[in-house]
């Protein structure tokens, strides 16, 4: 759950475009990519939120794709 409750740290990293993103997907359970696109790190958050829903936390996963969505709007 603590994973969980990191995603919305991790997707502000995307949002600052900042260079330990990679390191935070990483530790949350995703693959080490520091060359990639902040479209890929906020797929690769996504992926890693619907993996979370097997917490029976279906609020918590949908707060966080709300905040990814904010995110993504951020950027584009």
């Amino acid at each position: 759950m603590a994973r969980l409750v990191m995603v919305p740290i991790a997707g502000k990293q995307i949002a600052r475009r900042s260079p330990e993103t990679a390191r935070m997907i990483k530790f949350l359970g995703g693959p080490y990519a520091p060359a990639a696109s902040w479209q890929h790190h906020l797929a690769t958050l996504r992926e890693l939120l619907d993996g979370f829903a097997a917490l029976g936390l279906p609020d918590g996963v949908a707060a966080g794709h709300a905040y990814l969505d904010l995110v993504k709007e951020t950027l584009d």
